[in-house]
């Protein structure tokens, strides 16, 4: 394909890196750019004069979504999805609503994001070109989300390591080999080995610091040093839905350092109650017969948890680049803090979001249909934790990405357990 316009050939050889060697980038004149791929789609593209997002980011995307979009996609449409933003709730006109529902995800617009009809619109478009549709969708307000529970149902286990948890030997070897440096001990005073492990939830009911207080301390650290950067005074994962970070203020612990689990939940679940807010949920289910693996579709559809490292083409990336336009009530890009959007990571996940967000048993699903006659027990498939070689996991994480053998294979190995 010829891409034709103000385009850098480095910087888009950088972001189509991941594709050689099918795919290879080179400058043919002063005003074009050859892209050679195994799929010869012949395109001839245009980059738009008047653009939100860098002109080569814009060319990047439109390069990956060509090249991944199925040979039926046309067939993948999701008509009238924003009706969903009129209605409060909308349904697929070819899947019957009296049926097993299709899920193979649910993708969830996070809160304090304006999402409009441009969007919805965009995101079945998406949909279609991996092969995927939304079977129905789903708009609550934060009243609803607070009496349903259901910000404490999508984050149970990240919730129920912030009220009682505790380091497993293994986190707290992970802990100190991030943590146990001189830099520590001269930032906080003592030793990472000395610091008090505290769950969110106890700083704020049983040491008084405010929850809103709590949420703009993790937000500015994560900003500061984003995620899992490895720095003694940033955010970085030790486990399975756990992340810590180290609090310091005077009058709480006496001045001494708290290393604090998930210190951004108590936040971000007041953000989802808050009446003010909207939440759009959207049941995803693949169509066509090449339907993109699900582990694509996490990273080339949707993106990485860090927005500024997400692919051209995916949501979160495009959003943070200002191409796909979901945005803040202040005009304000989706950034570290708030990545715009959630996407079920395997067939687990998809079940305990299709439960929240929809109020689907496993049994209404064709994925939970699937894991109950390989005889994965009800109990199991509701559960937050299980024990898998003595060792405690999220049963989310433990399958995450797994295709369905393997996800039957160590579940059946696996036993509930308390966080």
């Amino acid at each position: 394909m010829t891409i034709e316009g103000p385009c850098d050939v480095d910087r888009l050889r950088t972001w189509l890196a991941d594709l050689s060697p099918s795919v290879g980038v080179e400058r043919a004149t002063a005003g074009e750019i050859l892209v050679h791929s195994a799929a010869d789609v012949g395109a001839r593209i245009t980059v738009p004069t008047a653009l939100a997002c860098d002109p080569t980011w814009w060319a990047a995307a439109t390069v990956r979504r060509m090249l991944r979009t199925v040979p039926d996609a046309d067939s993948c449409g999701s008509p009238g999805l924003a009706g969903v933003l009129r209605d409060g709730e909308w349904f697929h006109p070819r899947v019957p609503d009296d049926g097993v529902v299709p899920a193979n995800g649910v993708l969830l617009f996070k809160p304090g994001l304006l999402v409009g009809p441009e969007a919805l619109t965009g995101l079945a478009e998406r949909l279609a070109e991996c092969g995927y549709i939304a079977s129905r969708a789903r708009m609550v307000g934060g009243a609803d989300i607070g009496r349903e529970n259901m910000a404490v149902d999508h984050y149970r286990p990240h919730i129920e390591l912030a009220r009682r948890g505790r380091l497993t030997p293994e986190e707290r070897e992970t802990f100190l080999r991030i943590y146990d440096r001189a830099e520590f001990v001269a930032r906080f005073g003592v030793s990472a080995h000395e610091a008090d492990i505290v769950p969110a939830y106890v700083l704020v009911d049983e040491y008084g610091v405010p929850a809103e207080h709590l949420q703009a301390w993790s937000e500015e650290s994560t900003r500061l040093r984003g995620l899992n950067s490895g720095a003694v005074d940033g955010p970085n994962e030790i486990g399975d839905c756990l992340f810590v970070n180290v609090f310091q203020q005077s009058g709480v612990l006496g001045g001494r350092p708290a290393v604090v689990l998930n210190p951004h939940i108590p936040g971000v679940v007041r953000a989802l109650e808050r009446t003010e807010n909207r939440v759009v949920s959207v049941l995803v289910a693949a169509y066509a017969e090449q339907a993109l693996p699900w582990a694509r579709m996490r990273r080339e559809f949707c993106g990485t948890t860090d927005p500024s490292r997400a692919l051209p083409g995916s949501l979160r990336g495009d959003a943070f680049a200002g191409l796909f336009p979901l945005r803040g009530a202040d005009g304000t890009p989706v950034c570290r803090t708030n990545n715009g959007v959630h996407l079920s990571n395997g067939l687990v996940e998809t079940l305990h979001d299709g439960r929240t967000w929809f109020g689907l048993r496993p049994e209404d699903t064709t994925t939970g249909r699937l894991l109950l006659t390989a005889g994965v027990s009800p109990e199991l498939l509701g559960c937050s934790f299980v024990e898998l070689a003595r060792r405690r996991h999220a049963i989310s994480a433990v399958t995450d990405g797994l295709e369905y053998s393997e996800v039957v294979r160590i579940l059946r190995r696996a036993q509930p357990l308390p966080c």
